[in-house]
């Protein structure tokens, strides 16, 4: 696997990226960062030239198939671009070629590895990282290992002769370098390159046509005799979008991040046209839905033109009207369809590369619809019969048909196309007979005691002959094949056959009989059945199980179906509030459940109600016991051949019931969606909480081994496991809050009144502790406080002391001895108050004025002056505390500085003010004033205006410098004094 995976990884890369460079020399694609794309290579072993490159047995079919998808991360500077590679996934097949059936057949697919359970991650495959360089150099990356090849490098666009010998230092294939060296051909007609082949073989490629061929150039280039290749590349990103040879590899893109143009054309025209615009409705055959193909525009006399876009090699249903044809179709095909309107089957002509292929498919498919067990085929009838003899001569007589169209056509038609309804053909072959076996319960006649015998010859051959990994998703298979199969084996090792599809039982059947995509799709089928026609409850059970698959698949076609089906099961949940909010009816108007709210609620859901059915719900509702309940009978319209419910006159003249019809969207009634005949319940309560939902009906079972008929059990009956009474009185018994919501309730109030409460002792403790802090640092500033402020009466009184003596002391020099002893017992006296008052924080106004006094009354010894102490009448000295000692240096200030130089008529006032900042004092003088005229004067130079300062601004708790003030007087333009000026705060 490893050698082919490099094998295609250098061909997806050079194959699809050298040609450009060849060309321009610049960067690849028109391609943005982030861009993708995906291709599919098919590498068919089978050819001549294939086996001798790969030894491939001559007796043996062999085929690899590989997806790659190419992202660019990033284009250099110089050009280069880088490309990340994943191979998202592999497949290879081997089959014998000399049967004329395509069985028995082996082979790997990544996306249905070996089933694994217990799985813990899906399986990964390896990435790339590939550089492009203009020049054609290549470089290959894997697991930080580089690998290096020139892929033929090419010569001047000119130089159409240059020969280019093929380095293959690490790759060592001939297809591959075949092929990387073809697509770096220069374009242009007539282009051409020789090659070297490591077997020394010389072989000279050419470019024989380009053309622009609608949204694509097409390109034919000729390698030799025996292989020819097309090329077709996107016009606007310069892309191959599919490339075909003759030698078995074919490479097309599946998708992109861009748009991507129908690799195919059907055109033609169609007679007696009368339909405007021919409008595509699903159509089943045989219980499968095909792909469908409509002209959705005609033009002139029935003149039609479609495209449409494939992976590989596929069947097609034409649409028109109500009738169609089978057409098969492969990439780069083109088919011309001739036909009229009024009965297309018997006028079809086809022409065109696809016309023998398309001509096989309906002749095939007018066999398949014979074949058809169901409806109007021939073989429904014989199975009515259930005469084994019968059926077996009409299954060889139907095959003989067959087998002799497939050798018709073996010259004609390609052998993609041969395989491809070969092995429909013999897919159809053994459901067929599955589906008599079941039928007859696998005994050859009613009188047979052991089943699987007396059988004719060879009769379970097309079963036990069909490959364990048959099938693929392109494959047209029968859902009830899957079924039919398991019960078949089970029936083959004398196990009763399960009909009630319980997946648990039917599991280890699966894993031991299958492998592949036939496993995983058996597995997606009854997964799915069991997910979507069982209630919560029972899911639960196999959610391991679906879990596993989930981890082994990688077909997102079948995961992503089952995460949908889970997802609308989980809906279900008992006790949870129903998420379904409106019914979608037919008309494009809804219901809301909201209208139902306040009473039981039964929702009964089906495509198609039986007559029975529908009376056995009518006798139910109508029971006076379930008057209290209301009903909804719900009908999904798919098919409007169907009868209405809403016109049943069963339920007339009931008030509890409603009848609708819903339309089918899948998206809106996904979580209620039936399929065929199924009938489904849903009970909700009065609060429109989920009782019960999706439970279908079961089956009733006889005392045979196996069961003689699907019969359903309707209510009122005691055939079913769980009764509709017992879901009803379930909800009228439930409250308005579930036990499970009164104990969350309980839980989350007990958890909110403890959180309240934790939250609360941590508030008060924190705040607590706050407060308490703040509380220890206010204490703590006011006894800084109060020390700065003592500290400050400590210096302001020796100060004051220092300036008397030094009073005392001028009077004793000048022999002013009776002064001298006047002022000494002033002094006694005023020093005796001073410190009386040193270690109390504050004095009452009234002490500090008598204080000023007595210093004023000591300073006239000295000096020749007048004072005045003015308080006026609403300020009460006595009930007012300030700071001691905190007038008498201003006092002190303006007697020897302003009065020192004036020897009479000298005046000083002291006046006190209560104002709205506080208790202001101004000591205002007559002397000679501040140094400088004008001058504001806010911080003394003197130790005692300093000391004023700093005790004014502690007291205020301040730190502006607007508490002290010093300012000249202007008298008539001259200095007439000086004023100072303190405020202190007040409450």
């Amino acid at each position: 696997m490893i050698l082919k995976l490099k094998f295609l990884l250098l061909l997806g890369a050079s194959t699809i990226f050298n040609h450009v460079a060849a060309q321009d020399g610049k960067s690849l694609f028109n391609l943005q960062k982030g861009d993708w794309f995906v291709m599919r290579a098919d590498v068919d072993l089978t050819p001549e030239y294939n086996r001798r490159l790969h030894q491939v047995n001559k007796d043996t079919r062999q085929k690899s198939i590989y997806w790659l998808r190419f992202t660019l991360q990033q284009t250099a500077t110089n050009g280069h671009q880088i490309y990340g590679i994943q191979l998202i996934r592999y497949r290879h097949e081997m089959a014998a070629t000399q049967q004329t059936r395509p069985f028995p057949k082996s082979g790997y697919d990544s996306f249905y590895p070996l089933y694994e359970q217990g799985k813990t991650s899906l399986d990964t495959l390896p990435t790339y990282l590939l550089e492009l360089t203009p020049d054609g150099t290549i470089q290959l990356q894997r697991d930080g290992a580089p690998h290096t090849t020139q892929l033929g490098q090419t010569g001047k666009i000119t130089d159409f002769g240059t020969k280019v010998r093929i380095i293959t230092e690490t790759f060592r294939d001939d297809m591959l370098a075949l092929l990387v060296n073809l697509m770096t051909i220069p374009q242009g007609k007539e282009a051409a390159k020789t090659f070297h082949l490591p077997d020394e073989t010389e072989v000279t490629a050419r470019i024989q046509d380009s053309r622009q061929q609608g949204a694509f150039l097409k390109e034919d280039i000729g390698f030799t005799e025996d292989i020819q290749c097309h090329l077709f590349r996107l016009i606007d990103s310069r892309v191959p979008s599919l490339i075909k040879t003759s030698s078995g590899l074919n490479l097309v893109m599946v998708a992109a991040s861009f748009d991507i143009p129908g690799n195919a054309t059907i055109k033609g025209n169609i007679k007696h046209h009368t339909v405007a615009t021919p409008i595509a409705t699903p159509y089943k055959f045989s219980g499968t839905e095909h792909r469908v193909l409509t002209p959705q525009t005609m033009g002139e006399g029935g003149s039609f033109e479609e495209s449409v876009h494939l992976e590989t090699a596929t069947s097609l249903f034409f649409l028109y009207g109500d009738q169609a044809l089978t057409i098969f179709l492969s990439p780069g095909d083109t088919l011309t369809l001739t036909t009229d309107a009024r009965d297309m089957a018997d006028t079809y002509a086809f022409a065109g590369n696809a016309a023998q292929n398309s001509e096989l498919a309906q002749r095939i498919g007018e066999l398949l619809m014979e074949q058809s067990g169901w409806g109007s085929g021939k073989l429904s009838t014989v199975m009515r019969q259930k005469d084994t003899d019968a059926f077996h001569a009409f299954i060889q007589e139907e095959n003989r048909k067959a087998q002799q169209l497939f050798e018709n056509y073996l010259d004609n038609a390609s052998p993609d196309a041969i395989n491809y309804y070969r092995r429909e053909w013999a897919f159809a072959l053994a459901t067929s007979k599955l589906q008599f076996l079941s039928t007859v319960h696998y005994k050859s006649h009613q009188d047979a005691q052991v089943p699987f015998s007396d059988f004719p010859k060879d009769f379970f051959t097309d079963i036990d002959t069909m490959e364990a990994s048959s099938g693929d998703a392109n494959t047209i298979i029968r859902p009830d094949y899957h079924t039919w199969l398991v019960q078949y084996y089970q029936a083959r090792i004398g196990v009763a056959p399960i009909w009630d599809d319980d997946f648990l039982r039917v599991f280890p059947f699966i894993i031991a009989t299958s492998s592949g995509h036939t496993q995983y799709k058996t597995l997606h089928t009854f997964l799915k059945r069991a997910i979507s026609g069982s209630d919560w409850h029972t899911n639960q059970r196999i959610k391991p199980y679906y879990e596993d698959f989930m981890k082994n698949c990688q077909d997102s076609a079948m995961t992503n179906n089952l995460k949908r089906e889970w997802a609308w099961n989980e809906q279900w949940e008992p006790g949870i509030s129903a998420s379904l909010l409106a019914l979608p009816l037919l008309d494009g108007s809804s219901v809301e459940l909201s209208r139902y709210k306040g009473k039981p609620l039964c929702l009964i859901v089906s495509e198609f109600f039986v007559p029975t059915e529908l009376a056995a719900y009518a006798a139910f509702i109508k029971d006076k016991t379930n008057s209290d309940v209301q009903f909804v009978i719900a009908q999904i319209r798919q098919q409007p051949d169907v009868p209405s419910v809403l016109h049943d006159s069963l339920f007339q003249g009931i008030p509890n019931v409603e009848l609708l019809e819903l339309a089918h969207h899948p998206k809106d009634i996904g979580p209620i969606g039936t399929s065929g005949y199924s009938s489904k319940w849903f009970v909700l309560d009065p609060w429109l909480r989920v009782v019960a939902g999706n439970l279908q009906p079961t089956y009733r079972r006889t005392n045979d081994v196996v069961p003689t008929m699907q019969t359903i059990s309707y209510p009122g009956t005691n055939s079913y496991p769980v009764k509709l009474e017992e879901l009803l009185d379930k909800a009228r018994k439930a409250h308005r809050f579930t036990k499970a919501q009164t104990a969350e309730f309980r839980k989350i109030a007990g958890w909110t009144f403890v959180s309240i409460l934790l939250t609360t002792l941590v508030i008060g403790v924190t705040n607590r502790r706050r407060t308490q802090a703040l509380k220890k640092r206010e204490a703590m500033k006011h006894r800084i406080q109060q020390l700065e402020i003592k500290a400050l009466r400590s210096q302001m009184n020796p100060h004051f002391i220092f300036n008397a003596l030094n009073s005392i002391q001028s009077l004793i020099t000048e022999n002013r001895f009776r002064d001298a002893n006047i002022y000494l017992a002033e002094f006694a006296s005023l020093l005796r108050g001073v410190l009386n008052n040193s270690e109390k924080p504050g004095v009452s106004l009234s002490d500090e004025l008598e204080a000023v006094e007595h210093y004023c009354r000591l300073e006239q010894l000295r000096f020749d002056f007048t004072y005045r102490i003015h308080v006026p009448d609403d300020v009460s000295p006595e009930l007012i505390e300030i700071p001691s000692m905190i007038i008498q240096p201003l006092v002190e200030n303006s007697i020897v500085h302003g009065f020192a130089q004036k020897r009479r008529k000298a005046c000083l006032t002291i006046a006190i003010e209560h104002t709205n900042c506080g208790l202001t004092v101004t000591v205002a003088d007559n002397g000679t004033g501040l140094p400088v005229e004008g001058q504001v004067y806010r911080q003394g130079n003197g130790m005692g205006l300093k000391l004023v300062e700093e005790r004014v601004r502690n007291f205020n708790n301040t730190e502006k410098n607007t508490n002290l003030t010093l300012q000249n007087r202007i008298e008539n333009g001259k200095i007439g004094g000086a004023t100072a000026t303190i405020t202190l705060m007040m409450d």
